[in-house]
């Protein structure tokens, strides 16, 4: 008796277990892959952008609330597995992250590629990053022109 509720719990929790997998497949395959080893907000001291298109000037926030967009806004750089990147073109926007232990990390993009940990990825959703990113740290700019 205790031996088949064994038996069908386990067949349950594989059939739970694949099921899983396949619907985060499907999900990455259809929305995209999240940046992997984006720091925790907590961890950021600091963080530089830059945009080279609009300014020359390189901006440095250290208040909580511009880490934590700066941080949340890579959400927004989901990338297709399948698509190739074009990693001759060059980068619009580039954040830089510096860590509480000294350490420092950068995502930079434009409106078709990011390039994170040295790898070129074709962003999923095209142009969405940009336009956040010009609206929250380079709004004042952009409406000079």
């Amino acid at each position: 008796m205790k031996n088949r509720f064994i038996k069908k719990a386990v067949r349950f929790l594989i059939t739970v277990f694949i099921s899983t997998l396949l619907i985060m497949g499907i999900s990455v395959f259809a929305e995209g892959m999240y940046l992997i080893g984006v720091p925790d907000i907590d961890n950021v001291q600091k963080i530089t952008i830059s945009y080279s298109e609009i300014t020359s000037e390189i901006k440095e926030f250290s208040d909580e609330e511009q880490i934590e967009l700066a941080v949340k806004l890579t959400g927004f750089l989901k990338y297709s597995l399948t698509e190739k990147a074009d990693d001759k073109a060059s980068p619009m926007i580039t954040i830089t992250y510096f860590l509480d232990d000294g350490q420092s990390l950068s995502v930079s993009a434009n409106r078709d590629t990011v390039w994170w940990k040295g790898k070129a990825h074709a962003i999923k959703n095209k142009e969405m990053f940009i336009n956040l990113a010009e609206g929250i740290f380079f709004l004042e700019e952009i409406q000079a022109e």
